[in-house]
């Protein structure tokens, strides 16, 4: 996957790194932090730093254990670039994450069945955007830039595996998401609706879920 993805707008650039006071630190913390941007979170927004430092462990690139399988984690920070007015700088707006997802997140609903098997590469997708980036199609091109570079990679960069799905999961009322999950291809989701656990999302407490899960064939070997 290239480390920088530029579409018409926007610039995507892969994090391989974001130490305490970096840059890439920051621009995470912002985002993890603001209470619009998290307010489809599981997790809720960033209280302190040790909060997104703790959420950057689940996001950034690992190195492949020995003897273990090999983690896909790309990261992708998303700038609006600058345009025609001299004085608009490069704005930092949201993040795309596109990653495997461990053993134990896929025990239970609604991850039972998103395992990688030996053939298939199973990845997950994500995405949350600052305000200032809402409402103008910006997460509709960075993930659709995301997915095509999936598309463009050599076939080897996913050896073994002869196929990669791509799911992402939406809450059923968070139609946004949902209408950009359709503009970027993804197929007919899959509804799941169950009792577990008890998450403060989107301005309330939830134990009872219904969840789209949309997904979509990236490559096939």
């Amino acid at each position: 996957m290239d480390s920088i993805i530029h579409t018409p707008r926007l610039k995507l650039t892969l994090l391989t790194a974001a130490p305490r006071s970096s840059q890439e630190f920051d621009w995470i913390h912002e985002l993890r932090s603001d209470i619009q941007s998290s307010w489809w979170s599981l997790y809720g927004p960033s209280k302190t730093p040790e909060d997104t430092e703790k959420a950057l462990q689940n996001i950034l690139p690992v190195s492949r254990p020995e003897g273990k399988e090999k983690v896909h984690r790309f990261p992708y920070a998303v700038h609006k670039i600058a345009g025609n007015d001299e004085s608009d700088q490069e704005q930092f707006i949201g993040l795309i994450t596109l990653r495997t997802l461990s053993t134990s997140e896929t025990k239970f609903p609604p991850r039972d069945k998103h395992g990688s098997t030996s053939t298939s590469l199973s990845l997950e997708l994500a995405y949350m955007f600052l305000p200032r980036g809402w409402g103008r199609g910006y997460a509709t091109e960075s993930i659709t830039a995301v997915l095509q570079e999936c598309v463009r990679v050599p076939t080897a960069h996913w050896t073994p595996y002869e196929k990669v799905v791509v799911r992402a999961i939406v809450n059923d009322e968070n139609e946004a998401s949902q209408r950009v999950m359709e503009k970027c291809g993804m197929e007919e989701p899959e509804v799941i609706e169950f009792d577990g656990g008890r998450f403060f999302i989107a301005g309330k407490w939830r134990t009872r879920h219904r969840l789209f899960v949309y997904g979509r064939e990236i490559v096939v070997g």
